[in-house]
């Protein structure tokens, strides 16, 4: 996730951003809101074995 005010500040707005996509070496960001489940951004602390498996179906899915 990449937050607060990284960046060049040119439209004045700061928050979190999650990368939602790549293009070659072009990254695509999104909002957390629009992006993941509301499971993912309400959860505290997901347990890493659960969040190994959420990022391989992601990957997984991804490929095709």
């Amino acid at each position: 996730m990449v937050s607060g005010e990284e960046g060049d500040g040119a439209h004045g707005a700061h928050g979190d951003l999650v990368i939602t996509a790549r293009r070659g070496a072009v990254r695509l960001f999104d909002l957390p809101e629009r992006a993941l489940p509301p499971g993912v951004r309400e959860a505290e602390q997901l347990p890493a074995d659960e969040l190994r498996a959420g990022l391989a179906r992601r990957a997984a899915g991804a490929l095709g």
